[in-house]
């Protein structure tokens, strides 16, 4: 299972705006969102907030197996 943050990079390389065009959408700098997208950098909460946003993103949980005897 990918993390939050593969996940997130996926979601940005995919979008078929630029780095930067998304960044501003989502109110980012576009440099801070072009170093996470090169593993150079981590984001905060309230910028992968911002981006998951602009990119429609939502994060899901993942359903639970249920335990035998439950």
């Amino acid at each position: 299972m990918p993390s939050m943050s593969r996940t997130l990079r996926d979601a940005i390389l995919n979008d078929p705006r630029t780095v930067t065009a998304l960044a501003r959408a989502a109110d980012c700098d576009p440099g801070q969102v072009f170093r996470f997208v090169n593993g150079e950098r981590t984001v905060t909460t309230a910028t992968a907030d911002r981006l998951c946003e602009a990119l429609k993103l939502e994060l899901t949980p993942k359903p639970q197996k249920r335990r035998k005897g439950n």
